[in-house]
């Protein structure tokens, strides 16, 4: 239940029609506000204000429904300017970047603006009433009712209004500007990573772990329990406190074969659980509902599709058809930015235990070098067909590099060698394939030599800054 929770509030932010929704029911019950207010108050305290007082009912209808129809016009044009602005990035950047669209709360929140303000008018525009339309009264006599204290909130929202219209104007071509575009995926990345690999790992607490046997994980799996995916569909989100706590309250070791991100259907085992004579039916459900399936991949618990992202509009800003170099190198120099925030946090172990000790999860996380090696094999068939981006591609592994550990700088200079390698087919220029090469000895030289890295950097050469 609480991964559905989960999928549909990430699927409401992604939506167009929550927020419009809660302005237009914000709309609603400011009309009722108001209108008891005019029934209630009357309007001898517009005496004061000439200018906002509205004597007559015909000129309370032209105004409402100048605004009226105003709203509901201009609440089209932005909409379809949006549709265009959406249908341009993913026709240019890459499909997957509708949802960064959906999400955008300034698209959502003018929409709303307009449309409750539409609302709001037609129902004040509904409660004018002329002497011969209007109900008896005790006295049998008629009355004419104008709703000045609604009418004078529709100005104001009017103005509002235009005020929004002003800020959408400036909104969309901010949006579409590819450098913002990278910018906030690459601001996203990084702070996806520190939330799922904080500096402080589990409870922050020391757990005895004296009891716990050091597993060989094949063995002890081969005859766990199968638990199935319950349909078809990318796993948007996993409940891990509700998989430990039915572990711990059922004494179970799981072992998960699927992660966030990951596409499974009905016939696949997202997780073994032992022993098997513990788990039902029921509880095999349990287990499985324990994953929200959806029918595409969000960057919820996933940090690799933000970096898909990345990797895909650099694939398209060097292909032929574009032949961006500085957009690809735009999008590097934000993945750089995620390697060095994942390289200076700690992994956390693939083993789970629950506050006793006892190992109730085995989960794999996503390391550095799997996550480097996700973007880089993912990237070098594009960028060694172009010198620019493979020299910044070069320069950015020996910045990331210079500063970890020897595991993450085996990962990187392989990477670089892999570049340098398939530079030498793709490139035709020999001074572009032998100064490839050369860089990557260089690169090897920073990574063994911790001097040589200032040395370049002092030189005003191609590491570091150009200060």
């Amino acid at each position: 239940m609480r991964t559905k929770l989960i999928k549909f509030y990430h699927d409401l932010h992604a939506s167009y029609w929550f927020i419009p929704l809660l302005m237009v029911l914000a709309a609603i019950s400011l009309h009722f506000a108001t209108n008891y207010y005019d029934r209630t108050m009357g309007f001898d305290w517009l005496d004061s204000f000439r200018l906002l007082h509205v004597n007559q009912p015909d000129g309370a209808r032209v105004i409402l429904s100048t605004i009226a129809g105003s709203m509901i016009t201009v609440a089209g044009v932005t909409f379809s300017m949006t549709i265009v602005s959406v249908s341009f990035v993913s026709s240019q950047f890459g499909p997957r970047l509708i949802g960064n669209f959906m999400r955008d709360k300034g698209n959502q929140v003018t929409l709303g603006t307009f449309i409750a303000t539409f609302v709001y008018c037609l129902l004040t525009l509904l409660s004018v009433r002329n002497a011969e339309e209007g109900p008896a009264d005790a006295e049998n006599l008629i009355v004419t009712f104008v709703p000045h204290f609604s009418i004078l909130f529709s100005l104001l929202l009017a103005l509002a209004s235009v005020v929004v219209l002003i800020y959408f104007i400036h909104h969309i071509p901010e949006t579409i500007n590819i450098s913002n575009i990278t910018g906030k995926i690459g601001n996203q990345l990084r702070c996806d990573i520190q939330a799922m690999f904080p500096d402080e790992l589990g409870s922050g607490r020391e757990v005895s772990r004296a009891n716990v046997v050091d597993y060989s994980f094949t063995e002890t799996f081969r005859s766990g329990a199968e638990i199935h995916a319950l349909g078809h569909g990318f796993i948007e989100t996993l409940d891990d406190v509700r998989l430990m706590k039915l572990a711990e309250e059922n004494d179970l070791l799981i072992r998960l074969q699927y992660r966030p991100g990951d596409f499974a259907t009905e016939s696949d085992v997202v997780m073994l659980a032992v022993p098997s004579e513990r788990v039902n039916d029921d509880m095999r459900e349990q287990l499985s509902s324990c994953m929200a399936l959806g029918q595409e991949r969000t960057s919820t618990q996933n940090i690799l599709f933000l970096s898909d992202q990345l990797v895909e509009m650099i694939a398209r800003a060097l292909s032929p058809g574009v032949n961006d170099p500085y957009t690809a190198i735009n999008c590097m120099n934000w993945l750089k930015c995620a390697l060095v925030e994942l390289g200076r946090r700690q992994v956390p172990d693939h083993r789970r235990y629950d506050d006793n000790g006892n190992l109730r999860i085995v989960a794999f996380p996503i390391t550095f070098t799997q996550f480097a090696d996700n973007i880089f094999d993912g990237a070098r068939q594009y960028v060694s067909g172009d010198r620019n981006a493979a020299l910044h591609m070069l320069k950015i592994i020996a910045d990331v590099g210079a500063d970890l550990s020897d595991e993450y700088r085996s990962c990187l200079l392989k990477q670089a060698e892999l570049l340098s390698e398939a530079c030498q087919t793709a490139l035709d220029s020999e001074d572009a394939q032998s100064e490839i090469a050369h860089r990557v000895d260089q690169i090897k030289s920073v990574f063994q030599n911790r001097e040589k890295r200032y040395l370049l950097r002092d030189d005003q050469g191609w590491l570091g800054g150009r200060g």
